[in-house]
């Protein structure tokens, strides 16, 4: 699932021009490790993507990224994808979780600003929340709910300034999300302000 279609087209060819910044790359790549439909759309948006390319000046040539799509492991590895485990130099099983708010904990990956790896504790919702930029989530492990559906391993959530959401983990496991944040976060309650300060 994701959340708007016309969102997602756009997510994909500014991945196949080379446009993402290198957090949102890092989430796109992982879907496209354990997502094969994924793959597809991809495949129709990149051989678009060559074609812009070509239009360009050299001036307005972006390096396109490797196509680290057909190198990431396959979409039955158990687990973190190849490409986080390797941005994270560990397994999920490694990570040193850090409590952001209640519910929720979180880990950097360095190299990567605004890319984090998110848990959110079995039956528990984050606070409800919007964005200052755009937000990519996609499901690692477990599944999450918000206002828009259900989100399972392989699914890519896609939220800009214009959303907020509360998302909630499924009520028998830990939801655990790879994340982008091309900004912050924004809460609308006095509640929700103060718990920010535990996001600076």
């Amino acid at each position: 699932m994701i959340r708007r279609c016309d969102a997602y087209e756009a997510v994909m060819l500014d991945y196949a021009t080379g446009a993402l910044a290198p957090s949102q790359s890092l989430v796109v790549a992982a879907h496209f490790a354990i997502n094969p439909a994924a793959r597809a759309v991809y495949a129709d948006l990149d051989a678009i993507g060559g074609v812009l390319l070509e239009d360009l000046d050299d001036e307005g040539v972006v390096s396109r990224p490797a196509n680290i799509a057909t190198a990431v492991g396959h979409a039955s590895d158990p687990g973190l994808p190849h490409i986080v485990r390797r941005a994270l130099a560990l397994d999920v099983a490694g990570v040193r979780w850090r409590e952001r708010l209640p519910g929720m904990q979180q880990v950097a990956i360095d190299g990567y600003p605004g890319a984090a790896l998110m848990r959110i504790r079995a039956g528990r919702p984050a606070p409800r929340h919007g964005h200052t930029g755009e937000e990519l989530t996609l499901v690692l492990d477990g599944e999450f709910r918000d206002e828009t559906g259900l989100y399972r391993r392989g699914d890519l959530a896609i939220a800009d300034g214009d959303d907020e959401h509360r998302p909630a983990a499924g009520a028998d496991r830990d939801c655990i999300c790879l994340v982008a944040m091309t900004g912050g976060y924004r809460f609308q309650t006095a509640l929700g302000r103060l718990a920010a300060r535990f996001l600076q």
